[in-house]
């Protein structure tokens, strides 16, 4: 790389995570409204049904795509007969899942152990099709940094899928307006990708070639994606056969919480950075600088959110939730934990992607499956909160070891990997302490749990902003000019080890 595209690539990459995170988290506040609009309009059960059948309907869908798309962002040029090929691939796995999955509904059912799966699943199997037009684009348009764009169809499917879902929730459809709602907003979605990617694929294009080439990539990340897909759905499967679709829809009120404000990290973070590693494949300096700034930003935002979810859940299920939720207040207290571990590991992965080494995404993928298990087993004796507590320990572990292996493939010292996690930790603590004392005084006037959420959330939030930026101005700033805010600048005297 030229030393004239270099900072072209540092920019469009602040960029990208500008419009991504922007987006991500237009998205995040949507949907929460959205989701507690619903959780008032419908039954835990019917979330319940819908957990289920989105379980096998995202199982299932990773042979369909077969890591074709994955294969496409980091795809040499010219990349249209390859993105044709896949689209070809994609969408006649689509077809033939749809018909085979109307065919095996009962089935399923019956292994779920929930009738209301069959006629549910036969209609969610469409979306099978969709995703086969719309994936190899949605890969286009991510491989060309178009960020924006992805930014906007996004938005616009989650404001479709609000609209409708909430509309046809308050006319008491039940869990068929979860079903309409997602498949009226992936199709707006895919309508729009179509359009946008800049780029005419063709049947007439496919190239078996370029078929075993994406192929040999792409088989890294169905098996690890398959193994991924399998930690997701195991609590889900596990709790809807043993405890019933009430409780399950306990549970995903839980784990979504945990999930909301940390997925936001790791799905911007994997979305820019695995094109950007790709390019800084051969530059091994600028590679592990790279990671370190973003696994810095990582651990800064998912810290201090993590523990302060456990110390705000009460207040916040009572705010949001009528009493038929409350039980989730535990269950979210632990799971918490997962989403920190889960997204520090998630890191990881697209730094062996984007080194050219899948095989390990693969690897620490069986390990995680293979603690998870065990960690289910000897723990759902102990109900929701043994599952919730077993969730958490298979991101833990995959975190740990990853981490030590990034570090030696990119030839990055143990202590810079430490040093990340230490201002963010002193921090958080201080957080800690300020939201429980202010959690006491609040108590002792007898506040309601809308005002206790609102003051802890402010209370811990100045804290932990005051003492980050104490310790870590240079990160300030990188997030700044990530922002668009270039113009504020860290105090003189605090310019701290930045990675550049």
């Amino acid at each position: 790389m030229s030393a004239e595209a270099a900072p072209t690539l540092a920019a469009s990459a602040r960029a990208g995570a500008r419009w991504t995170a922007g987006a991500f988290y237009a998205n995040t506040a949507v949907r929460l409204a959205i989701s507690v609009g619903l959780a008032r309009l419908l039954a835990p059960a019917d979330f319940g049904v819908m957990a289920l059948t989105m379980a096998f309907i995202g199982f299932v869908g990773l042979f369909q795509d077969s890591g074709l798309s994955s294969a496409l962002v980091q795809h040499p040029d010219p990349v249209a007969p390859a993105a044709s090929t896949a689209m070809v691939l994609t969408t006649t796995g689509g077809i033939l899942l749809c018909a085979a999955s109307w065919v095996l509904a009962p089935w399923v059912a019956g292994f779920m152990e929930n009738e209301a799966v069959t006629p549910v699943l036969r209609v969610l199997a469409v979306l099978f099709v969709i995703r086969g037009l719309a994936n190899p684009r949605r890969a286009l348009v991510q491989r060309a940094l178009g960020f924006r764009t992805l930014a906007g169809v996004e938005l616009a499917g989650t404001v479709a899928y609000g609209a409708l879902g909430i509309t046809l929730a308050a006319a008491g459809l039940g869990v068929w307006a979860l079903v309409v709602a997602h498949l009226v907003s992936e199709t707006i979605a895919a309508v729009v990708m179509w359009r946008a990617a800049g780029i005419r694929l063709r049947i007439a294009d496919f190239d078996l070639q370029a078929a075993r080439r994406l192929g040999g990539f792409g088989r890294y990340m169905v098996a690890a994606g398959v193994l991924g897909m399998l930690h997701m759905q195991l609590p889900t499967i596990l709790v809807g056969k043993t405890m019933g679709a009430e409780v399950l829809g306990l549970y995903w009120l839980a784990f979504r919480w945990a999930q909301l404000p940390i997925g936001g990290l790791t799905y911007v973070a994997g979305r820019v950075a695995y094109p950007v590693y790709a390019r800084l494949r051969d530059e091994r300096e600028r590679f592990a600088a790279g990671y370190l700034q973003v696994l810095q930003t990582i651990v800064v935002l998912a810290l201090p959110t993590c523990i302060g979810l456990v110390l705000v859940a009460e207040p916040l299920v009572a705010t949001l939730y009528d009493a038929r939720w409350q039980v989730a207040v535990q269950p979210l207290r632990l799971l918490a934990f997962y989403a920190l571990f889960a997204a520090v590991a998630a890191t990881t992965g697209e730094v062996f992607k984007g080194a050219g080494i899948p095989r390990y995404v693969t690897l620490y993928a069986v390990l995680y499956n293979v603690v998870l298990g065990a960690s289910l087993l000897v723990l759902r004796k102990y109900g929701l909160e043994g599952i919730a507590a077993g969730t958490v320990l298979a991101p833990l572990a995959v975190a740990v070891v990853s981490l030590r292996h990034v570090a030696i493939v990119l030839g990055i010292a143990p202590r810079s990997m430490l040093a990340v996690f230490a201002s963010p930790l002193q921090g958080s603590l201080g957080m800690a302490v300020a939201v429980i004392g202010t959690s006491r005084l609040l108590a002792q006037a007898g506040a309601g749990s809308t005002v206790q959420l609102v003051v802890e959330v402010a209370a811990g939030a100045l804290t932990y902003g005051a003492m980050l930026y104490r310790a870590e101005p240079a990160w300030w700033h990188e997030a700044a000019s990530t922002a668009g805010l270039s113009r504020l600048r860290p105090r003189r005297g605090m310019q701290g080890d930045a990675v550049h």
